[in-house]
């Protein structure tokens, strides 16, 4: 059988548990655990590629597609008023990169 998983996990031996790097690499950006909802983004795509400058953390993952559609937006040619920051902070969504 062929695990068709794109993430890298590690195995944690003094815990006894699998865990998945970006999600470790997230919660030492923190400072903290990631919390129910939170979601981890790769900035360039590669979900293999967990250096922590890929490794965003989005509030919920509204905030993460409120990103993604901007940014889609923008690379079709719309302008937008304000910065994808400035959108976010609007709805109470944040970004760590």
């Amino acid at each position: 059988m062929t695990d068709h998983n794109p993430y890298i996990r590690r195995w944690d031996a003094r815990k006894k548990v699998m865990f998945y790097e970006h999600q470790a690499v997230a919660e030492w950006k923190l400072g903290r655990p990631l919390e129910p909802g939170e979601v981890v983004h790769h900035d360039d795509g590669n979900k293999r590629n967990n250096h922590p400058e890929n490794v965003w953390v989005f509030s919920c993952q509204r905030a993460h597609m409120l990103y993604e559609q901007y940014w889609r937006r923008e690379g079709s040619g719309v302008g937008h008023l304000f910065k994808i920051e400035e959108v976010l902070e609007r709805f109470e969504l944040w970004v760590v990169r």
